[in-house]
């Protein structure tokens, strides 16, 4: 169902979703309640905005959460609502979260409240990254540099050059960067002064160094495609 307000406003109902061509690349959004507002002395100032299941897709991003707004103007998508937003091999999350663009891809992002970052390492370990505020930058649409912020804690799994594992890394502290390399892989680590840290032998760490506060692995319901915005699973 949809019907118009004055000029500058629609409303969409029922299995709505949108699609928003204006960074170059198709982005896919379904939510509960969608609404489109257009300011009326400047039509480039539009803003999308969901309510309830939101989820969206593009093809080097995808999330869900209860409430989403796009600033198309801006280059800006800002998400609420336990959201979660898939960037490459990065599942991030936390109270709310600010997606820029720059040249029609992710250029940077803003975590605040409850940051967390997850990536699989292997079959069984994920590497995470989590604290009070959270800014991560892109390269080509790959997550290169974060800097966790407050209550920072990094748990990552080192492998010799054979591959093989050498054991947990777990540190704390008030700030860390990270920088990824361009295979994914955590390439070195940046801790402020007074970062506690601890290596646990392979297989041997406990299970709060393993998993940190809200992990919650979430690649089943991941969109994959246009339609899955459409799904309940």
């Amino acid at each position: 169902e949809m019907w118009q307000h004055p000029v500058n406003h629609g409303y969409l109902t029922g299995r709505a979703y949108v699609m928003e061509f204006s960074q170059g690349d198709t982005l896919y959004m379904h939510a509960d309640t969608l609404r489109m507002e257009t300011e009326a002395n400047d039509t480039k100032d539009r803003r999308m905005t969901g309510n309830h299941n939101v989820r969206f897709y593009r093809r080097d991003f995808q999330g869900k959460g209860e409430q989403m707004t796009y600033y198309v103007k801006d280059s800006l998508m800002k998400m609420t609502g336990n959201p979660v937003l898939w960037a490459d091999a990065n599942q991030l999350t936390g109270d709310t979260v600010r997606l820029y663009m720059k040249n029609n891809r992710p250029d940077w992002m803003h975590i605040t409240g409850k940051a967390l970052i997850i990536a699989r390492d292997d079959s069984i370990n994920f590497n995470q990254l989590s604290g009070k505020e959270m800014m991560g930058y892109f390269e080509k649409n790959n997550l290169r540099r974060v800097v966790m912020k407050g209550n920072a804690v990094s748990v990552y799994f080192p492998k010799d050059r054979k591959g093989d594992l050498i054991g947990v890394n777990y540190n704390e502290g008030s700030q860390m960067t990270i920088y990824i390399n361009d295979k994914r892989k955590l390439e070195k680590i940046f801790l402020e002064p007074g970062t506690e840290g601890t290596m646990y032998p392979p297989f041997k760490a406990p299970q709060e160094a393993l998993f940190l506060k809200g992990f919650n692995w979430q690649q089943d319901v991941r969109p994959k495609s246009p339609l899955d915005i459409l799904s309940n699973n």
